[in-house]
């Protein structure tokens, strides 16, 4: 079996055990301070993630702040 279809395989595995989503809010909101210095006050809660725009291509304009799963 070739090490792609193992990945696959292993990938699968992972989806099964992971928890049907619900919900998702999404809002425009004026900030204050920075995103990093927003998302920052989050980084000890477990389960927190944050993904940062790498670029100004228009599909990845957009930081993406996931808290209190």
């Amino acid at each position: 079996m070739s090490g792609r279809k193992m990945n696959h395989l292993k990938m699968d595995g992972l989806i099964k055990h992971l928890p049907l989503l619900k919900q998702v809010h999404q809002e425009i909101i004026e900030l204050d301070r920075s995103f990093e210095q927003i998302a920052s006050s989050f980084a000890d809660d477990t389960g927190t993630v944050l993904l940062l725009s790498g670029s100004n291509l228009d599909c990845s304009q957009y930081h993406i702040l996931a808290v209190k799963p």
